[in-house]
């Protein structure tokens, strides 16, 4: 199997993983593709979907621009991100703050930026 082949495998899985809401498998696939593939801006992209952080989406983001800078998918990934980013540190509570009520605005911004990636 070639490391492309091997690479849309990981692909594949790790959209399958996040889809059924297992977003530390699909950031593990993610992560690996990367590590295969690191010119294929969609996986960075898909990284930044499942980032634990706001900064680290941006980071991934910015991966995907430097290589693809005038993706039309890779600009509205990089203003998802850094309104996400914006959020955070408007609103900063602490981390002992209801985890149901962060787990809820977590899953709203990945489902905003999947929704983007999808479409």
């Amino acid at each position: 199997m070639t490391d492309q082949t091997n690479t849309q495998l990981l692909f594949r899985q790790a959209r399958a993983a996040y889809k059924m809401g297992h977003l530390k498998r699909a950031r593990q696939l993610l992560l690996e593709a990367a590590r295969q593939n690191p010119q294929d801006h969609r996986v960075w992209l898909w990284l930044a979907t499942v980032a634990p952080t706001p900064e680290k989406s941006l980071q991934m983001v910015q991966r995907a621009e430097m290589l693809q800078p005038d993706d039309p998918m890779v600009q509205k990934a990089r203003a998802w991100a850094e309104r996400r980013l914006r959020q955070q540190t408007a609103v900063s509570p602490p981390r002992s703050s209801n985890s149901h009520t962060h787990s809820w605005q977590t899953a709203v911004m990945y489902g905003t930026l999947s929704l983007l990636l999808i479409i």
